[in-house]
């Protein structure tokens, strides 16, 4: 495959970190990156990219690349890695912005877990449940439980495939079904339902990215763990952002979900309240600042996006021109020091 050849002909793939993005998410991507230095080793995985966002990743990031022509989700991509990698690797979200360096080679020493993560979602029996915005991945574990036969796959899994409508773009893309060896091996850690099976973390009607594979990874001995205490809570809020890393979450989907809900569902309350919806004026600012920090090195697509996230920000009775005040004042509220902005800004 042209990824494996990729990845073998990749210098210093020992331990490094990779991204993943899709086409219209460059500023995100740009922003993200001009917080590492270049000592973080990094590389860039992109899918179904428009020519200029290819060529910018390839001759501006300053960074390895690899393209995959066929749209792809970051599950696939992730799992894809997961078969590939010959040592540890890492994997940064877009949308995660790095404040504190040094958290990444902490993040990366070699120990004896399955995952190590900076933030965590839910309760999975004893053990919480890692989330894939940065997180360093140990192939030991996944070698061994495969050579049992247990197929270790990172990707969500569920009881029914047609369970989740998930797309990549206008793809559709599946979860994977736990299988017979695997759910046994989780007997004993994972709390069982009436009909035999391993309960659904709390919260969801399915087994998240990641969660499936460290379920049966901690069942064989292999644990993961949270270098920090910073739990992913009530969406776009909470430990997500820290002094040292902050994940804003959504950036890929908020605006449509939005337009969905306010468009087809003004009245369901329960729709209304969720994170990115709730919180669509924020992201909707943030993106719009993300934006025009790195607008003018990037295609002229992103321009045009830079004038529609304004019109965007106009129709909530808001001037753009207040927006980075208003940023501070917002991150101030969680916590978040005003340098921080400036940060993203560069």
């Amino acid at each position: 495959m042209r990824f494996e050849r990729f990845y073998r002909e990749l210098p210093g793939a020992d331990r490094s970190y990779f991204m993943f993005f899709s086409s219209g998410l460059l500023h995100w991507a740009a922003s993200a990156l001009r917080l590492l230095p270049l000592s973080v080793p990094l590389v860039l995985l992109g899918t179904a990219l428009e020519a200029e966002e290819r060529s910018w990743a390839e001759k501006r990031s300053g960074r390895p690349f690899h393209h995959f022509d066929l749209r792809i989700d970051d599950a696939s991509a992730l799992d894809l890695l997961s078969d590939t990698a010959e040592t540890g690797f890492g994997w940064i979200h877009i949308d995660s912005f790095v404040l504190h360096p040094p958290l990444l080679e902490e993040l990366r020493t070699p120990g004896p877990e399955a995952v190590r993560t900076v933030w965590t979602t839910t309760q999975l029996g004893p053990m919480p449940v890692a989330h894939s915005a940065l997180a360093f991945f140990e192939t030991e574990p996944v070698r061994r439980l495969r050579e049992t036969g247990l197929r270790a796959s990172f990707k969500p899994h569920s009881y029914s495939i047609s369970g989740r409508d998930r797309h990549a773009g206008e793809r559709q893309v599946f979860d994977r079904v736990p299988t017979r060896d695997e759910i046994e091996a989780t007997r004993g850690v994972l709390p069982w339902t009436g009909e035999g099976l391993p309960a659904y973390p709390s919260g969801y009607d399915y087994f998240p990215l990641l969660s499936w594979y460290q379920a049966v990874a901690h069942a064989q001995g292999h644990p993961s763990r949270a270098i920090r205490d910073y739990a992913r809570s009530d969406g776009a809020v909470n430990g997500q952002f820290t002094r040292e890393v902050i994940h804003v979450n959504g950036v890929a989907t908020y605006r449509d979900v939005y337009r969905e809900v306010t468009r087809d569902h003004p009245e369901d309350s329960k729709l209304r309240s969720l994170p990115l919806v709730r919180f669509y004026p924020q992201l909707l600012q943030l993106e719009s600042v993300v934006l025009a920090s790195s607008a003018q090195t990037l295609p002229e697509s992103y321009r045009d996006l830079e004038r529609e996230l304004a019109g965007d920000v106009r129709a909530l009775g808001l001037d753009p021109a207040g927006t980075p005040d208003r940023l501070v004042g917002y991150l101030g509220s969680l916590g978040v020091p005003p340098q921080v902005l400036g940060s993203l800004l560069g």
